[in-house]
C-alpha cells in the first residue's frame, strides 16, 4: 500500500494497491495488481520458495514514486504461472511483466540523488541531479517534480509551476503533483487556479488532509471564512494528528471571536508539538482576550523556556507586568527585548515610561532619546521627552518637543493636554485654554482636566466660563476638593467673597490638609474683617507646614495690617520680599502697609 524501492520475494502472493509504487523485482507465486498502482521491475514466477530473497537495494525514503510507464489496466489482474504458459516465456526473456524492466539506473541513480540532497536544502547540487536526470531519452514525471521542488524553495514559482505542470502532463493520476502545483499557485496569489487544483486533488483523493487544508487557507484568503472553517475541520477530521491544521482552525476561530473553540485547537496543535514556542505564544495571547491572565503568563514564560530568544513572547511578559505596575519584573522582560532587537523604537519608549515612573529621569531620558535616534518621525517619543521635560520644569526644553509630537501627528489629545500645561506654568494662559480644550474631547468626564482648563481661564481673565466649567467638574465629582478650591478662586477674583467663602469651606472639608484652601479662606477672611482669630489660626496652620513659601506669609501679613497690627504686617511682608523678590505685588503690598491707614469702620460687603 505504500512506496517501496527495492526488490520483494513473497512466498504466496504480492498485492499492488491502488496508488502504491514499486520500483524493483518481484519472486512470487501469486500477483495481484490494482489500478493506479505504479510497478516497474521484472517478475519472477515461482512454483516453491526459493531458497533465499534476493538481495534490497538502496531505498531512498525522501523520493517520490517512480510513475507508470503506461496506463493501468481498467481492471484487477490476477497472474498465476501454472495458468498463464506465455508469461513464463516473457519473464524467461527478462522482458518483464506489463512493464518492462528499462535500462533507468542512472536516470533513477540521479532522482535519488536530487531528493536527497533537497532533504538537506542543498538547492544548487539537488537541480543539478534532476536535470541529469532529464538528460536521458525517458522524460520522467519525478524529475519534473524534484525540479519543480528545487524551483520553490528558491521562490522561483514561476519556473515551479511548469516543471508541476510537466510532472502532471506525464502522470495525471499522481495526486501529490497536483498538490505541490496548487501550492505554487497559492504563492504566486492565483488563488481562483489554485482553489481549483486544490479541488483536483481531492477529486482524485477524497481522503487528502493536505488538499483540505491548503484549500481552507486560499478560502481564508479569499474572505471566504465559514468554507475556510469547514475545509480545515475536514482535515483536522482526516488527520487529527496534523498540528497545523489545527494551528489555522484555531487561528480562524480566533478572528472570527470564537475564543473557546480557538482555544481547544491550539491546545490539541500543542499537544501534538509540544516543544514550539510559536503555538504556546498563541495560546497566551488568546488567554489574555479571555482574561485568563495567570494561564498566558505561564504559556509566555513556557516561551521563554524554549527560545530564550523569542523577542514576542518577552514583550507579551513585559507588557502584562506593566499593566500590573509590577515594573521590576516589566522592566526585565523589556531588557531582554531590547538584547534581542536592539534597534526596536517601542521597546526603549517602554523602557523610558517604566524608568519615568520609577522616577529615575535620566535613564528615561536616555532611553527616549535611543527612541527618538532610531525613529526621528515618532511623535509618541517626543510626546514623551516633552513631558519628562515638564516634571523637571524644563518648560524651554519641554514646550518644542511637545509641539513636535502635534506637527508629527501623534494621535493622542494627551499631547494638548501636556501643552497646556507647559504653557500655563508660562503664563501664556490663552494659549494654555485653547490646548486644554483640545485635549478635553478626550476624557470628557476627567474632572482634573476641567480644573486646568478652569485655571487657565482664571488667569485670563475669563471668570464667568472658568465658573461655568467648574460647575461641570463639580457635577462629574461631587467630593472633589480641588474644584471647590478653584471655584472659591474665581469668585475671589470676581470679587464674590462670600460665595468664595462658602467654596474654600467646601474644598477644606475634602482634607484635612489642603493648605491652599486654608491660606485663601484666611485671606478671604482678612479683605472682608470677619472671623479674624480663624483667619490667625488657618494662617497659621499653613505657615506651620510651609513656614517658608511667600504667599503663605503674604497672608499672614494682611490679616496683622487688617488687625491694626502695622508693624508685625511690614515685617512679615519683608520677609515674603526675600524669599521672592522678584514679585511685585508683594512690594506693593509693603508700600501699602506703610502709607494707607486702614479705616477700622470700611469692610468688604461682596
Amino acid at each position: 500500500m505504500g512506496k517501496v524501492r527495492g526488490n520483494i520475494y513473497a512466498e504466496n502472493k504480492v498485492s499492488l494497491a491502488s496508488e502504491s509504487s514499486l520500483v524493483g523485482d518481484i519472486s512470487t507465486f501469486h500477483l495481484v495488481i490494482d489500478e493506479g498502482s505504479s510497478f516497474e521491475g521484472g517478475c519472477k514466477m515461482i512454483d516453491a520458495p526459493a531458497r533465499a530473497p534476493e538481495e534490497k537495494r538502496t531505498v531512498n525514503p525522501a523520493a517520490p514514486p517512480r510513475q507508470k510507464k503506461f496506463a493501468s489496466s481498467p481492471m484487477r489482474i490476477n497472474f498465476n504461472v501454472k495458468a498463464v504458459v506465455g508469461v513464463i516465456f516473457l519473464v524467461a526473456l527478462g522482458v518483464g511483466l506489463f512493464y518492462p524492466k528499462l535500462s533507468t539506473d542512472k536516470q533513477d541513480l540521479s532522482i535519488s540523488k536530487g531528493y536527497a540532497l533537497l532533504a538537506e536544502n542543498k538547492l544548487a547540487a539537488a537541480e543539478a541531479e534532476f536535470k541529469k536526470a532529464l538528460e536521458t531519452p525517458d522524460d520522467n514525471a519525478q524529475s519534473h517534480a524534484g525540479l519543480g521542488e528545487v524551483y520553490f524553495s528558491k521562490n522561483q514559482f514561476a519556473k515551479a509551476s511548469d516543471q508541476f505542470q510537466k510532472s502532471i502532463e506525464l502522470n495525471p493520476s499522481e495526486s501529490s503533483y497536483h498538490l505541490k502545483l496548487a501550492k505554487t499557485q497559492d504563492a504566486m496569489g492565483q488563488l481562483k487556479k489554485a482553489k481549483s487544483t486544490y479541488q483536483t486533488v481531492i477529486d482524485i483523493d477524497p481522503t487528502n488532509s493536505q488538499a483540505f487544508y491548503g484549500l481552507g487557507l486560499v478560502q481564508l484568503k479569499e474572505n471566504a471564512p465559514d468554507k475556510a472553517i469547514a475545509s480545515l475541520a475536514m482535515a483536522v477530521k482526516l488527520d487529527p494528528g496534523f498540528y497545523a491544521s489545527h494551528k489555522a482552525l484555531s487561528d480562524l476561530y480566533a478572528e472570527q471571536g470564537e475564543l473557546p473553540q480557538a482555544i481547544e485547537e491550539i491546545r490539541e496543535a500543542i499537544r501534538l508539538k509540544k516543544e514550539d514556542p510559536v503555538l504556546h505564544l498563541s495560546l497566551g495571547n488568546l488567554l489574555l482576550k479571555t482574561r485568563q491572565e495567570e494561564e498566558a503568563v505561564k504559556e509566555f514564560k513556557t516561551v521563554t523556556k524554549l527560545f530564550p530568544r523569542n523577542f514576542l513572547a518577552q514583550i507579551r511578559l513585559a507588557d502584562w507586568y506593566f499593566q500590573k505596575g509590577v515594573l521590576d519584573e516589566s522592566l526585565k522582560y523589556y531588557q531582554a527585548a531590547e538584547s534581542l532587537e536592539p534597534k526596536n523604537v517601542q521597546v526603549y519608549l517602554q523602557l523610558g515610561k517604566i524608568h519615568l515612573d520609577q522616577g529615575k529621569r535620566q535613564k528615561a531620558r536616555e532611553a527616549f532619546e535611543k527612541a527618538m535616534n532610531l525613529d526621528p518621525k515618532n511623535g509618541e517619543t517626543f510626546f514623551y521627552l516633552g513631558r519628562l521635560f515638564a516634571a523637571e520644569g524644563k518648560w524651554d526644553e519641554a514646550l518644542p518637543a511637545l509641539k513636535n509630537a502635534i506637527k508629527l501627528n501623534y494621535q493622542n489629545r494627551d499631547v494638548h493636554f501636556e501643552l497646556g500645561k507647559v504653557l500655563l506654568a508660562q503664563g501664556a494662559s490663552g494659549r494654555a485654554a485653547e490646548e486644554f480644550k483640545k485635549a478635553l474631547p478626550a476624557q470628557p468626564r476627567d474632572a482634573r482636566r476641567h480644573v486646568y482648563l478652569a485655571t487657565a481661564l482664571i488667569d485670563s481673565g475669563k471668570l464667568d466660563s472658568a465658573v461655568e466649567v467648574l460647575n461641570t467638574a463639580a457635577r462629574i465629582e461631587p467630593k472633589n476638593g480641588q474644584v471647590f478650591y478653584k471655584l472659591c478662586h474665581a469668585f475671589s477674583k470676581k470679587g464674590y467673597y462670600t460665595v468664595a467663602i462658602g467654596q474654600c469651606k467646601k474644598a477644606i472639608q475634602s482634607r484635612d490638609d489642603f493648605f491652599d484652601a486654608m491660606n485663601r479662606l484666611a485671606w478671604l477672611y482678612a479683605k472682608k474683617r470677619v472671623n479674624l482669630d480663624e483667619a490667625m489660626l488657618l494662617s497659621n496652620k499653613t505657615l506651620a507646614a510651609y513656614p517658608n513659601k511667600p504667599e503663605y506669609i503674604d497672608t499672614l501679613s494682611e490679616i496683622y495690617y487688617v488687625k491694626g497690627e502695622k508693624q508685625l504686617a511690614i515685617n512679615n511682608i519683608r520677609t515674603a520680599i526675600k524669599l521672592a523678590p522678584n514679585e511685585p505685588y508683594y512690594k506693593k503690598q509693603l508700600w501699602k502697609f506703610r502709607n494707607i491707614k486702614l479705616n477700622p469702620q470700611a469692610s468688604a460687603v461682596r
